[in-house]
């Protein structure tokens, strides 16, 4: 089954796509299954492989020597995912991609991707636009951690992400949100009392 007509409705929301663009997409984009718990590309690895998520949920996340893991995001369907700064620089990449359930999704090589950016002003406009939108939710997480308290930052966690409350596990909530997972427990049992 194709997703194209479903990621194609929703880039053209921000901008018309030719039709002789909508098959060059297709064609450098590579259909890729995952099953949970595999990686879209490890820390310490060079990858330039990006990415439209097209089904499931990924963990975007930083592992320090101890095991202990900082979850830098989540990502679910329609939104992309990559090693950005592998891709651009060429350096072996700082964090890790997880598969948190099933997905699947349509992967493309950086260098191709550039291709589209050269060969018509819409795939730049559709870039732009989403390129902001990453720098807003970043901006976002950032004001939430220096100005909010843990029960506000799940609050707020909750407010913009009720679709993912029953899809991720609380404990990695609160380590996205940068609680003790006891902490949140804590809120929660608070809140229902």
């Amino acid at each position: 089954m194709s997703h194209w007509p479903n990621i194609f409705s929703s880039l053209e929301k921000i901008c018309s796509i030719p039709s002789e663009e909508k098959a060059k997409a297709m064609n450098y984009m590579k259909e890729v299954k995952l099953r949970k718990g595999d990686y879209f590309g490890k820390f310490d690895e060079i990858n330039d492989d990006f990415a439209i998520i097209v089904k499931g949920l990924i963990k975007e996340f930083y592992l320090k020597s101890n095991g202990q893991e900082y979850i830098k995001g989540f990502r679910k369907e329609g939104q992309t995912t990559g090693h950005y700064r592998s891709i651009v620089l060429r350096e072996k990449s700082k964090m890790n991609i997880e598969c948190m359930e099933d997905c699947i999704f349509y992967v493309a090589k950086y260098k191709d991707y550039e291709k589209l950016l050269d060969g018509h002003i819409c795939w730049y406009k559709i870039s732009k636009v989403l390129d902001d939108k990453e720098f807003f939710i970043k901006e976002d997480r950032e004001y939430q951690f220096l100005m909010h308290k843990a029960e506000k930052r799940y609050e707020l966690f909750k407010n913009e992400h009720p679709d993912l409350i029953n899809r991720i596990p609380q404990y990695q909530i609160a380590m996205y949100l940068g609680i003790d997972p006891s902490s949140l427990n804590r809120i929660l049992a608070k809140k229902h009392t």
